[in-house]
């Protein structure tokens, strides 16, 4: 018998609770998976942003991800301490900083992204590849939907 099957009816048939434990074990386990990178779950937030749009704004980053604007300057700091990113003045606002992956942010984001792949497998190992779309697609949708509400 698992931790699962002693839970009371009205947490094992709540999505809410369910999200939240399945997040936490997820980030448990990407945590340890990308601590030996150098990288939190926020920063390699941050590089998939910038490495899926880039080069982009800090405010832009952000925006995206629901960072404070002061926070994001800590965590664009930290990056390019590590040569993860580089800001550059963008061409069309000198006052504005575009913030671009540097070969070795491209390479750890690589590297992050397997992780994250190969956790993700575990995951829903128990579930066929129909399954699998089926629930990221759900999962999608329930994220649009709360897009407005942050």
């Amino acid at each position: 018998m698992s931790w699962f099957d002693e839970l009371p009816p009205v947490m094992a048939s709540h999505a809410g609770y369910l999200s939240i434990r399945i997040g936490q074990i997820t980030q448990r386990s990407f945590e340890e998976a990308i601590a030996p990178l150098g990288l939190r779950p926020q920063l390699f937030d941050v590089l998939a942003v910038v490495g899926h749009g880039g080069p982009l704004a800090q405010q832009a980053i952000g925006t995206i991800l629901g960072i404070d604007p002061a926070r994001m300057v800590a965590l664009i700091d930290e990056l390019e301490a590590a040569d993860l990113v580089v800001r550059r003045a963008d061409p069309s606002d000198r006052r504005r900083r575009l913030i671009t992956l540097t070969d070795t942010g491209q390479h750890r984001l690589t590297t992050a992204t397997e992780a994250a792949t190969q956790i993700e497998a575990g995951l829903l190992a128990n579930l066929s590849e129909r399954q699998r779309q089926s629930l990221r697609s759900l999962l999608a949708q329930v994220v649009k939907g709360t897009a407005n509400v942050d």
